[in-house]
């Protein structure tokens, strides 16, 4: 990588940890003023918010990436863009319509059995309605290396919202002020970024292509959904509120992991194709290999640091999400490597048969846990991780078949052993300075292990590096 690509990722991290890690920094914060039980309520409605999300942005952000991208012309690439932003209003807004009429035909009387109210509900859907353009705005400026203006305006959302909901948990902690917070924030966002941008209103082109495209891979992410998502839905019912938010806290700590894995992504899956075409299969596999590396060694760094962080830092009763912890980074991990390992099948455009191997998977994946579910959380937490598993290895055979890439199989599956061990020693270390400790090892040896296993490599310049300290040194010398 570039000297201007790792500045480019380093502020994409800090705008998106600023951005999607408000939660995880409000954490401890809004700990000390709302119980487990509305944690809990807070991450049901957000796992709805993601299932609903994936309808109203129709993948929309694939078809950029897929269709406009790889355009040279600046002016077409701006029209199709413009184009695409329509198509996802009109979706938008049509879904959030739709959504809106079945939320008030609904029977007052069916409310007593939902652990929701009816205006949290219309305030999830005013904010979904506008997901998919928020989505097209940010991979329009990631896709021209705006990487500022892309920080700027992260870093002017996530304030604005902190401000708002430091003030509901002030004056009135609940979590309806908390929602109207997001619902603000979110159109905050998209009047800025559309002041930025100035896409303009322009009929979309090849409307059926799009949809062609985009329509199999937003089945394949409400599928995929059953994996990571409805296992919420799935933990209330079985148990209650509380336990949920015991999750709610383990799980915002996996979602610090794929965050912080988010800027590899950003900088990688635009370019991901261009690469492939043009520079050829190693140079392909070389990047995909370093980010499986970096999603290994975070899971680690965050396992510990993260068991730490909830000793220290939230009231004492949120104990349990410490070992609740270790799973959902298991869940995580093997969730962030499918999307890397699946470059072959969309290289290939197999969508329909991601679409198919998902729907497989989770059928089954659901059967399993449903069977499984009152047996305690632990039993749903496995099930799924030993399903995102199999997913990711499905994946990778599948994809080999069609786009055979050179990857290193069996160092991949030593390095997952060796992360597997560091995971595991999780569930008995716990004095906090040995965890600070392994938080920093773990990662280590894992990079290391990768580099003495030739499965990712130093940059030359690098390793010219003791040569002209040397020069330097024996030219002093000289003199």
């Amino acid at each position: 990588m570039t000297r201007k690509t790792v500045h480019s990722i380093l502020i994409y991290g800090t705008g998106l940890l600023m951005m999607k890690g408000m939660s995880l920094i409000m954490l401890p914060f809004m700990t000390h003023y709302l119980d487990a039980g509305q944690l809990g309520k807070l991450e049901l409605i957000a796992s709805i918010g993601a299932f609903l999300g994936i309808l109203s942005t129709a993948a929309m952000h694939e078809n950029l990436y897929r269709f406009v991208g790889h355009l040279s012309d600046g002016l077409k690439r701006f029209h199709q863009a413009a184009g695409l932003m329509t198509f996802s209003m009109l979706i938008g807004i049509s879904t959030g319509v739709l959504l809106l009429t079945i939320l008030v035909s609904i029977p007052e009387l069916w409310w007593q059995s939902i652990p929701l109210t009816k205006t949290e509900c219309a305030l999830l859907i005013l904010a979904l309605a506008f997901e998919g353009p928020v989505s097209l705005h940010l991979a329009w400026l990631r896709m021209n290396d705006r990487a500022t203006t892309f920080f700027s305006i992260s870093v002017l959302t996530t304030v604005l919202q902190i401000i708002m909901i430091t003030a509901v948990l002030f004056w009135h902690p609940s979590v309806t002020g908390i929602l109207l917070a997001g619902t603000l924030t979110r159109y905050v966002q998209l009047a800025a970024l559309h002041q930025v941008n100035r896409f303009p209103i322009r009929p979309p082109t090849q409307a059926r292509q799009l949809l062609a495209y985009s329509t199999p891979l937003m089945l394949s992410a409400l599928i995929a959904f059953g994996l990571s998502g409805a296992e919420r839905w799935i933990i209330a019912y079985a148990s209650d509120l509380t336990t949920l938010g015991y999750y709610a806290i383990a799980a915002k700590f996996a979602l610090a992991m794929c965050i912080l894995v988010q800027p590899f992504g950003m900088w990688w899956m635009p370019k991901r194709f261009q690469v492939l075409s043009e520079q050829g299969e190693q140079s392909a596999v070389r990047q995909t290999q370093a980010g499986i590396v970096y999603i290994l060694a975070l899971a680690v760094f965050i396992c510990f640091a993260g068991q730490t962080f909830i000793r220290l830092a939230l009231p004492e009763n949120y104990g349990p999400a410490q070992q609740l912890l270790i799973m959902t980074l298991v869940i995580a991990v093997f969730k962030e490597i499918t999307e890397l390992l699946n470059l072959g099948m969309l290289f290939q455009k197999r969508t329909a048969a991601l679409f198919r191997l998902n729907l497989i998977i989770t059928a089954g994946t659901l059967l399993i846990t449903l069977l499984l579910m009152h047996h305690g959380i632990g039993w749903i937490l496995w099930t799924l991780a030993a399903a995102q598993g199999i997913r990711c290895l499905c994946v990778l055979l599948i994809g080999q078949r069609h786009q055979p890439l050179p990857y290193h199989h069996m160092s991949l599956v030593l390095l997952l052993c060796t992360t597997g061990m560091f995971l595991s020693a999780a569930w008995f270390v716990q004095a906090t300075h040995l965890r600070l400790m392994m938080a920093i090892a773990g990662p280590l040896c894992l990079a290391g292990l990768a580099l003495i296993l030739n499965y990712i490599r130093i940059a030359p310049h690098s390793l010219r590096l003791p040569q002209i300290m040397s020069s330097v040194v024996q030219s002093r010398e000289r003199g």
